[in-house]
């Protein structure tokens, strides 16, 4: 992993030009990027509409992540915070024949509701599925059923978080990363966010807010536990499959949070 001066509080080393320090101008370099990203993605959409086949076709916009440009003194990185800067992203569905024509659902969904919402649409239906965490947004879409009341959870290995519809807990596993200099960056093992009234994230209520911090976290625990589980398993299961592998790589792997 990079050290402290190129994660925390400065430009990376790895975006800097020419040893400007001015975050406008990266900010308007990303922007651009975007730009150039909505660009292509409207010559692909035009492509299907020349060959006839735009209502016919099943079309999703998505992003894994978002970037973080400044915000909790944090530059252009997006793997080592799970504040809702590099959490939200666009989720926008067409398929005219059944979605209705510019509906907007205002509650939160999640990336694990993606495919059986894509499965829904598809009529797949298959046995070996029936486990599936997350759930089809069809029959919200349509009018059918009022949204349910759900936690949406991320980790990166090291950092979890479960965030409800007006909270968000964020957890930081100092066991993990005690080895690492930039650790010290971390003030709080726990992080209590009000997004309705404080959005930024930028006041920890773990002190004030207890009764909340403990139905979460009692949540959050269930997830993290799991979490670790299954990232054992496949970290074994990565392992076997590329053999021995440089430390180098292995470290790579490790900051991306697919190995232990």
């Amino acid at each position: 992993m990079d050290d402290e001066e190129e994660i925390f509080g400065v430009i990376p080393k790895h975006v800097a030009e020419n040893n400007i320090m001015d975050v406008s101008y990266y900010i308007s370099r990303y922007d651009g990027k975007i730009h150039v990203s909505n660009d292509f993605v409207g010559l692909l959409l035009e492509e299907l509409k020349r060959l006839n086949l735009y209502d016919n076709t099943l079309i999703i916009l998505i992003a894994d992540h978002g970037e973080s440009l400044g915000e909790h003194n944090f530059y252009f990185r997006h793997g080592y915070t799970l504040y809702d800067i590099t959490l939200k992203v666009p989720l926008i569905i067409r398929y005219s024949k059944i979605i209705p024509k510019n509906k907007t659902i205002d509650y939160q969904v999640r990336l694990i509701d993606v495919m059986p919402t894509i499965m829904d649409i598809l009529k797949v239906k298959n046995k070996k599925y029936k486990d599936i965490v997350g759930k089809s947004l069809m029959p919200v879409i349509l009018g059918k059923e009022e949204f349910p009341e759900q936690y949406a959870f991320s980790d990166n290995g090291f950092i979890f978080s479960i965030r409800s519809e007006n909270w968000k807990l964020i957890y930081i596993d100092r066991e993990m990363i005690k080895n690492y200099p930039w650790s010290i960056f971390y003030l709080d093992d726990y992080e209590l966010y009000d997004l309705k009234n404080d959005p930024l994230e930028t006041e920890n209520l773990v002190e004030t807010e207890r009764e909340i911090f403990l139905t979460l976290k009692k949540e959050l625990d269930e997830y993290i536990n799991q979490a670790r589980f299954y990232q054992k398993k496949f970290s074994s299961e990565i392992s076997k499959e590329l053999g021995e592998i440089d430390e180098e790589t292995k470290e790579k792997l490790r900051s991306l949070g697919y190995v232990q």
